[in-house]
C-alpha cells in the first residue's frame, strides 16, 4: 500500500502535469509506478570487499531510512563480485543523509565510497573515431 502523502503529492502535482501534457505513461507502467521512479534515489557503494552481501548493503542503509533495492553487480561470466553495487532509497531526503554518513566508513575491512548513482552516458557507434584517427593513418 502507497503512503498517504504519496499518494497526495501524486494528485495534486503529478496527475495535472501528465493530464495536461497529453503524452502517454512511458513503458504502459502505472501513474504510482511512474511517481515511484521519479522519487527514487540511486545510489553508487564501491570498493566494497567480495564477500559482502546484499542483506549485509540492507541493513547498513536501513539504518538511515528505507531501502527498496540493492543489486550488487558481478561479473557476466564467472559470477563474482565486481566490488561495487547500486542501492535505491524511496526518500531523497533520506538518501542523502546516508551518502554524507556512510561515505568513507570501513565495510569489511574496506573503505567505501558512496556517492549518488550516475546515469551511464548514452554512445553511438562511431564516438570514438577521434580517438581512433591516428591508428587509421599509420599506411
Amino acid at each position: 500500500m502507497d503512503h498517504p502523502l504519496r499518494t497526495l503529492l501524486y494528485e495534486l502535482f503529478l496527475e495535472p502535469f501528465l493530464r495536461r501534457s497529453k503524452r502517454p505513461l512511458s513503458g504502459g507502467r502505472s501513474p504510482q509506478q511512474e511517481w515511484r521512479q521519479i522519487t527514487m534515489k540511486n545510489i553508487y557503494i564501491g570498493n566494497l570487499d567480495y564477500s559482502t552481501t546484499e542483506d549485509q548493503l540492507r541493513t547498513l542503509f536501513l539504518a538511515h531510512g528505507a531501502v527498496e533495492t540493492v543489486t550488487i553487480v558481478r561479473d557476466r561470466d564467472t559470477g563474482q563480485p565486481r566490488g561495487f553495487a547500486f542501492l535505491e532509497m524511496t526518500n531523497d531526503a533520506e538518501a542523502e543523509k546516508a551518502i554524507h554518513a556512510l561515505n568513507g566508513t570501513l565495510v569489511g575491512g574496506r573503505t567505501v565510497a558512496v556517492n549518488e548513482a550516475r546515469s551511464k552516458p548514452s554512445r553511438s557507434r562511431g564516438d570514438d573515431l577521434p580517438k581512433r584517427q591516428h591508428r587509421l593513418n599509420r599506411f
